[in-house]
């Protein structure tokens, strides 16, 4: 049955479906309070669905990404695991289940794991998608180990794909902030920025850098503003970080 056909049964999910779209339209839009309501009614009525019985593939993926949204990563893979057999999915459905198992493997802690799945779903297409959330692992995976030949090879492979994507950007500049390189790592963060005032990772930067310089108003001002919006879930930082970065700055 096609999402359409879902809709017209009134299928228990559908409204879930609709006030998540609802949500993301809002927060495109920035109307971020407006935008954060609709995503936990849009949670509370994917939860009830779910109780319901809910077992459409589509609707279980779209509830899938919001518990990612929500840090819920766990619940999010099980539920990944349990459609990904499903026979109505189509090679462009599952491309997309896999990234976000990869997203759900990185986020607990299994970061072979999420290369893994990565390098799966390499072998099907090489996208924007897939290059935001190879970036983010690998300066992440980089940033842990001391080693940065593959993120730094990777990285250059990804601005060659796309040197105006924000994220990508971003993945930059967290790849040039963790090797110390101040400058470049700056000029990265606010190309973000300029491309995206509220853009959470690349505030966070701004404000890890202007602290380690000893400029904690500016610090203060960068993290506050970070701390305002949602941070997406394929970025090598997140709010928890930036919450403790706020404790230091003071």
């Amino acid at each position: 049955m096609s999402l359409f056909d879902l809709f017209k049964t009134g299928n228990p999910g559908v409204k879930a479906y609709r006030t998540h779209a609802a949500a993301n339209r809002l927060n495109d839009a920035g109307k971020v309070a407006e935008s954060e309501a609709r995503y936990a009614e849009a949670m509370e009525l994917y939860q009830q669905a779910e109780a319901a019985g809910e077992n459409s593939p589509k609707i279980l993926t779209g509830f899938c990404v919001l518990l990612m949204r929500d840090g819920q990563y766990a619940r999010a893979k099980d539920i990944i695991v349990k459609i990904f057999p499903d026979r109505t999915l189509t090679p462009d459905d599952k491309y997309h289940l896999r990234i976000n198992h990869a997203v759900c493997q990185w986020k607990l802690g299994y970061i072979d794991k999420a290369l893994e799945d990565m390098t799966k779903a390499a072998e099907f297409a090489k996208i924007g998608l897939y290059y935001t959330v190879m970036g983010a692992i690998l300066v992440d995976k980089a940033h842990q180990e001391g080693d940065y030949a593959a993120a730094e090879a990777f990285m250059q492979e990804a601005m060659e794909y796309d040197d105006e994507d924000i994220s990508t950007i971003d993945n930059m500049g967290w790849l040039n902030y963790y090797q110390q390189d101040v400058d470049a790592a700056k000029a990265r963060f606010k190309q973000a920025i300029a491309m995206n005032a509220r853009y959470s990772p690349a505030l966070a930067g701004m404000a890890a850098i202007a602290h380690d310089l000893g400029r904690d108003d500016k610090a203060r001002e960068y993290v506050n503003r970070a701390l305002e919006v949602h941070f997406p879930t394929t970025s090598p930082v997140n709010r928890a970080w930036t919450e403790e970065l706020k404790k230091t700055i003071g």
